[in-house]
């Protein structure tokens, strides 16, 4: 959030002791707190425009040479708004990878998850498709063989209706896979 914007408390030299310092910067800082949901509230610059006060003579109980060291430090850090800004950019940028590239791992998991999806089914499919066939032709080769005419053309229908199946099969198989890509 520092990053963002900087928060001064100015005219410090208008402040007559430390006891009325403490207040004002107290006072901020619960404010901040009630504006800003976080455990610890922005660096506060506490400084003062010497120059722009229409009466020099005051003497002063506040120790007005580091405020205005601050007043330095705001400078500089105005100066730097440019860059504060690049390093957004790089940062929201580095934010937005990480994103990416969660989502393309999840992405991986769902490819890969449907990918044993699709070997699962065509092996279903395969097994499907041999073991019948291997089981008609373990039961009825000794009747194929021997030449027994009513045997044989009642294994070819089976064997042709079992390829219907097996292709009204396949094609069904075909459409389920077809929404895993």
């Amino acid at each position: 959030l520092d990053h963002k914007f900087l928060v001064v408390l100015n005219k410090v030299d208008q402040l007559d002791n430390s006891v009325d310092f403490a207040r004002a910067y107290g006072t901020l800082g619960w404010a901040l707190s009630k504006v800003i949901r976080r455990k610890d509230i922005p660096h506060i610059y506490t400084m003062y425009n010497a120059g722009f006060c229409a009466d020099v003579t005051v003497d002063h109980k506040l120790p007005l040479e580091n405020f205005a060291k601050r007043r330095d430090e705001v400078v500089a850090e105005v100066l730097r708004a440019r860059e504060r800004h690049f390093d957004n950019v790089v940062t929201s940028l580095e934010e937005t990878l990480r994103q990416v590239s969660m989502v393309a791992f999840v992405l991986g998991a769902i490819r890969a998850r449907a990918l044993q999806r699709v070997v699962l089914s065509w092996f279903i499919g395969v097994l499907v498709a041999v073991a019948p066939a291997g089981a008609l032709i373990w039961l009825f080769q000794n009747e194929v063989i021997d030449g027994d005419w009513f045997t044989a053309s009642f294994v070819f229908g089976l064997s042709s209706s079992y390829a219907l199946l097996f292709v009204g099969i396949t094609t069904f198989f075909r459409e389920y896979l077809r929404q895993f890509r």
